[in-house]
């Protein structure tokens, strides 16, 4: 799973990833924690994409908190 942010909703405009697990077979909910600084001031949405084999296509996100700091 990896996340992205940009500045449209769409697979295109994800232009900086800002996080990557290649290896998540977690099966209890985990707390990660991620900061970073957008290049400019504007518009940003987080985008998140996940991999799996055929069949395995759950994945549960909760509590997505963005905080920010101007």
């Amino acid at each position: 799973m990896n996340v992205w942010i940009g500045n449209a909703q769409n697979e295109v405009a994800m232009t900086t990833m800002l996080w990557e697990d290649a290896a998540m077979k977690h099966t209890v909910y985990r707390m990660d924690t991620k900061s970073f600084t957008v290049p400019s001031t504007g518009t940003y949405y987080i985008g998140f994409h996940m991999q799996s084999p055929p069949n395995y296509y759950h994945v549960f996100i909760d509590d997505v908190h963005p905080i920010c700091t101007w």
